[in-house]
């Protein structure tokens, strides 16, 4: 064989390692598709299943709640309790010790009460059914810090709801000793604390105009559904005080339920936007306690 010959089938021997070398490349690379298209079908199919799954038990659940849920001939009452700040603050009519509140929710919880949501308090007041024999509905107001450093932990022990009634000028300027947007978040995660308004800046909504009464309660709501997500439809009138306007104001702002701080049980017969709270003293016995739930004074 002539050198020219040699040298000729020594390229073509290796272009054919090439072509070969090529083709095995190009089927590794297409076996390896195949089976990432693989894998990839199969996390889809799981995590439909996982999202089906989940539906299912959500269904379940919600299913589960609403079989609780009884109706009842005559008019319901229930105790919405009104704490402000937990703290040891001596001779503060609205600071209640952290011990004292966790005696009272431990109370609760060891005497078979079902603590209501916003939502749920609506739908009791407004279909006259209620999820459990015993109800209450706890409130703190003005969105202190001490919420989240003292009452929150005790709220998550005992697995009570409650629902903090929120300044929300006060939080927006970072006011100090009140709550931050990280705790409501936080605290709100947890599925154990929901958040009303109780205006931009806590002044006498009876004192205001119709104009400066509509900025408070609507600004307030806007703020706190952007912020936490959340369609609020629960007002607490800053101490207790309201007019016919207010009235008319809260629900031009799509508010369906509030809270004054009229002493007595929480009924329909108060009106849904005029409902009696009960207020927590700091030395409450514990007879006082019960007769606060049961009497609403």
């Amino acid at each position: 064989m002539s050198k020219k010959k040699s040298t000729i089938l020594g390229l073509l021997g290796i272009l054919l390692v090439i072509i070969v070398a090529i083709a095995c490349t190009k089927y590794s690379q297409h076996q390896k598709q195949l089976q990432e298209q693989k894998i990839s079908a199969m996390k889809k199919q799981s995590s439909k299943k996982v999202v089906a799954a989940a539906k299912a038990s959500s269904i379940a659940k919600q299913k589960k709640e609403n079989a609780k849920w009884k109706k009842y001939s005559t008019k319901i009452s229930f105790p919405i309790l009104m704490y402000h700040s937990i703290s040891n603050v001596s001779g503060n009519s609205l600071c209640v010790s952290p011990e004292k509140f966790k005696q009272e929710m431990q109370w609760l919880k060891k005497h078979g009460y079902y603590t209501l949501t916003a939502a749920e308090a609506y739908r009791v007041l407004t279909t006259n059914e209620k999820p459990a024999k015993k109800i209450v509905w706890v409130t703190l107001d003005d969105g202190y810090e001490d919420n989240y450093t003292a009452a929150y932990p005790i709220l998550k022990k005992y697995k009570i709801k409650a629902t903090i009634n929120l300044i929300t000028g006060q939080i927006q300027n970072k006011q100090a000793n009140k709550l931050t947007v990280a705790q409501l978040k936080e605290m709100k995660k947890s599925g154990l604390v929901s958040y009303g308004s109780h205006t931009v800046n806590h002044l006498d909504l009876s004192e205001l105009t119709a104009t400066e009464q509509n900025y408070q309660i609507k600004n307030s709501k806007s703020w706190l559904d952007k912020t936490l997500d959340q369609n609020t439809k629960y007002l607490c009138y800053p101490s207790g005080k309201y007019n016919s306007l207010t009235l008319t104001e809260a629900k031009k702002a799509g508010y369906t339920i509030a809270t004054s701080t009229e002493e007595g049980l929480a009924s329909s017969s108060n009106g849904l936007l005029e409902l009696h709270r009960v207020r927590v003293s700091p030395n409450l016995s514990d007879t006082g306690f019960q007769n606060l739930l049961e009497y609403g004074e």
